[in-house]
């Protein structure tokens, strides 16, 4: 509101200016020419006045774009340390699902060892087949059972990351 009253001011002054000089230079100082002088002055003032506000504006103007720099530059630091934290937390929970997995794998590992060892025990028991048929069997249902033992695996390590992410 102070820098519009005084570019009115200002306004006003110069048109002053203009009318005295339309008028013409008269050789004695006459009341209009001591009227000009003083237009002159209050035009100086009022410039300076302005001047000095702007400059105040800018200097404002610059502290609070500081402050607000300032501040958007602490959120990014937090945030960024925010997403190392979750980062670290999802790593050590895929380190323990990786660690369940591996236990998961050896129970597979003994389950087809227990299969092999109990059809080889079957094939040298049994009558009508020959120990290499039964071998053949033997190594299928192993097989079977290690990918069925696998899968299941699978199926509770995805389970449990995917319940990780959730709580995330």
């Amino acid at each position: 509101m102070r820098i519009g009253r005084k570019i009115l001011i200002f306004m006003a002054a110069a048109t002053l200016v203009l009318g005295v000089i339309a008028c013409g230079q008269q050789e004695s100082e006459g009341p209009a020419q001591k009227a000009g002088k003083k237009v002159d002055e209050l035009m100086e003032k009022a410039t300076e006045k302005v001047n000095k506000a702007a400059e105040h504006v800018q200097e404002k103007t610059k502290e609070v774009t500081d402050k607000v720099v300032s501040k958007a530059k602490e959120a990014v630091t937090t945030t960024k340390e925010s997403v190392h934290e979750m980062a670290d937390h999802a790593k050590d929970k895929v380190a323990k699902s990786g660690e369940a997995v591996h236990e998961m794998a050896g129970d597979a590992h003994k389950a087809v060892e227990k299969t092999k060892h109990e059809m080889t025990d079957k094939a040298a028991k049994s009558e009508g087949k020959t120990l290499h048929e039964m071998g053949k069997e033997a190594v299928e249902k192993a097989k079977d059972g290690a990918a069925d033992k696998m899968h299941e695996m699978g199926d509770k390590a995805h389970k449990k990351i995917k319940k990780h992410i959730e709580g995330c």
